[in-house]
């Protein structure tokens, strides 16, 4: 499916501060100036990298928009655990913002697009964003967002479901993927 995708992707590291952003470009503005810009954070519950499905998605975006859609391969747990992530979403957003002239897409049309983990950070940038305002978004997609981290995944179960091994796994892998996330 990935050779039938209707726009293809160039890789291209983004100097946003603090390291180089890893992100896959999605061009399907036909060289058209002034088209919108998707920001595309991935799920992966903030330890898995970005994955091709991501990309199947970001093509049919910006095949349809006729846009671009930057799909950001942040920085991942444990190894850089929160809030790294936050940080460099935000980072890229800016500089996204910052450098809409230079890529030929509107600054007054940048969309972002999360999904679980990705979502989170999205909302993460937007509230580090509102500390200290540089830039704006038009719109902002939230795919299945994980809202409330300091919850232990656990006390979201009712206690006759822990019969249920589907519901306790899920909860144990929630669990998991938030002590590589978070510093206790």
């Amino acid at each position: 499916i990935l050779e039938q995708m209707p726009v293809k992707p160039v890789r291209k590291f983004f100097d946003t501060g603090e390291r180089k952003t890893d992100t896959w470009i999605f061009d399907g503005t036909h060289g058209k100036k002034g088209q919108p810009l998707f920001i595309n954070l991935h799920g992966g519950g903030f330890i898995k990298a970005r994955a091709d499905r991501d990309s199947v998605y970001c093509s049919m975006i910006a095949d349809e928009f006729q846009a671009s859609v930057w799909d950001v391969d942040y920085v991942l747990a444990p190894e850089d655990p929160f809030p790294a992530a936050v940080y460099e979403s935000c980072n890229i957003i800016r500089y996204a913002y910052m450098h809409a002239g230079e890529y030929g897409f509107d600054r007054d049309r940048i969309f972002l697009l999360g999904h679980s983990a990705g979502a989170n950070l999205a909302c993460g940038a937007l509230i580090l964003n509102q500390r200290e305002p540089s830039f704006r978004i038009r719109g902002l997609v939230l795919d299945y967002i994980p809202a409330d981290q300091r919850q232990n995944p656990f006390t979201k179960i009712k206690k006759e479901d822990y019969s249920d091994e589907r519901r306790v796994a899920r909860a144990l892998t929630e669990y998991n993927y938030l002590e590589l996330y978070m510093n206790p």
